[in-house]
């Protein structure tokens, strides 16, 4: 007897979830989101949370120059968010944010900066958060011009159910401050799921612009 051809589904780009043994031992698997940013109908600046490759509409998130004390303040924030969900799913595991990050410093003074992630479930107006990971401090002492820097940040990530409805946040945090006086210094970094060359960020200085979290899903009930 004949066989009928079997036709095969091509996949699509970017948002899978390719369940390895790691995954059934641990009973978790993985989606890998991409911060960037979009124009909504009004051209205002929308920041978003997407397992899909786009291109952002700004490449890198960056401060204006400002004036710094001697204790470390928040100097700049972003939420990027992810669409409703429309199936339930619990987040479990550790999360891991790579992201890559710069410090603009000033002839006058030791310029000092870090960034924060918060992972937090969104339900309605009412944030949970679930995880939380810091990097190490730029310690910018060589003038105005940019220390740059790319690491990754470890979410050790609360069991968390998501409901119908439910979205994710991912909440980028730049705390900054000097040495003395009070001169001003930047912070910026890359937020460009295509990894596009930005200002502060390029291919050339061994930095990248596609800021992305990994985060776990259970998927063993």
């Amino acid at each position: 007897m004949a066989k009928l051809p079997v036709n095969f589904r091509q996949g699509s780009e970017g948002n899978l979830i390719n369940y390895t043994l790691t995954n059934m031992i641990e009973g978790t698997g993985s989606i890998v989101y991409y911060c960037g940013e979009a124009l909504d109908d009004n051209a205002a600046a929308v920041s978003t949370l997407d397992p899909n490759l786009y291109y952002s509409d700004d490449i890198e998130a960056e401060t204006t120059a400002g004036t710094l004390n001697q204790t470390y303040a928040l100097e700049l924030s972003k939420n990027y968010d992810t669409t409703a969900f429309d199936i339930p799913q619990v987040v479990k595991g550790t999360g891991l944010v790579s992201i890559s990050f710069g410090v603009y410093g000033h002839a006058s003074a030791t310029i000092y900066g870090y960034v924060k992630a918060v992972l937090q479930r969104m339900r309605g107006a009412v944030s949970t958060t679930i995880g939380t990971g810091q990097s190490a401090v730029i310690t910018n002492d060589g003038g105005a011009s940019w220390d740059l820097k790319a690491t990754a940040l470890s979410l050790d990530l609360t069991a968390t159910s998501l409901k119908i409805g439910d979205s994710l946040r991912l909440t980028i945090y730049g705390y900054m401050k000097n040495s003395t006086g009070s001169f001003g210094g930047k912070i910026a970094w890359g937020q460009d799921p295509r990894n596009r060359d930005g200002s502060v960020l390029t291919a050339a200085g061994n930095m990248r612009t596609d800021t992305q979290i990994k985060v776990p899903f259970k998927i063993q009930q």
